[in-house]
């Protein structure tokens, strides 16, 4: 076991409150920026970036790294600057950045995952698709329990 001043404490508290408030500017190992987010529409979590094999959400003034993938989900759309490029993003739509501006967005399958995220938002909201399937397996249960002829345990 180990004991921590009160110093030591102030900057681990102090180190939190960076890593909450500034994920990208911690993990910025890909050298100077080379581009921005001009614009990111949509709710939080609908415009996102993979940095380092890790999705961090994009906000209007973020920076952008050459091997950053923007991409949105169906509910959002961006405007990414970078080298001499200019991008818009629909819903659905990801980009890299690297200086080859005649690469295009691309069009995302809506059933598709990128960093672990899915592309698709639920109409339903979080949870809607889970009950969807227990509300079909409970269904499935009643009938197949009505056609047993076994008595049923106490």
């Amino acid at each position: 076991m180990f004991k921590l001043d009160s110093a030591a404490l102030f900057v681990c508290a102090g180190l939190g409150v960076a890593l909450a408030t500034a994920p990208l500017a911690l993990a910025q190992a890909n050298g100077e920026p080379v581009g921005e987010v001009k614009a990111a529409q949509g709710p939080a979590g609908s415009v996102l970036i993979i940095r380092d094999n890790v999705t961090y959400s994009l906000q209007t003034g973020d920076l952008l790294f050459l091997g950053d993938r923007v991409f949105t989900r169906t509910n959002g759309t961006a405007e990414v600057s970078y080298y001499e490029c200019e991008a818009e993003l629909a819903g659905a739509q990801s980009i890299d950045i690297n200086p080859d501006c005649a690469i295009a967005a691309v069009t995302l399958a809506e059933t598709a995952s990128v960093g672990g995220v899915p592309v698709a938002v639920a109409a339903g909201g979080i949870g809607a698709t889970p009950l969807n399937f227990l509300t079909a397996a409970g269904v499935a249960g009643g009938v197949a329990a009505l056609a047993d002829d076994d008595p049923s345990s106490p």
